[in-house]
């Protein structure tokens, strides 16, 4: 198992009950996996960025969610 999807996993298990620890995992996730090639930790990197995206809906965190628009550059 790679550290990207550890991490993802602890992620999940926190998010219901310390969101804000939640949040912190993912974006631990997405920073680290900017300048990877490794299937499997972009695979982990997407999720990461839905499950943060779930978290902001869920939390009605509008301006974290439109803080996602900006992580990556088009």
């Amino acid at each position: 198992m790679s550290s990207t999807a550890e991490l993802l996993a602890g992620a999940e298990a926190v998010s219901a009950k310390n969101p804000k620890r939640g949040e912190a995992i993912y974006k631990q996730i997405l920073d680290a996996s900017k300048s990877t090639v490794n299937p499997d930790e972009l695979r982990d990197q997407e999720t990461a960025l839905v499950k943060l995206g779930e978290l902001y809906r869920d939390q009605k965190y509008v301006h974290g969610a439109f803080s996602l628009l900006g992580l990556f550059a088009f």
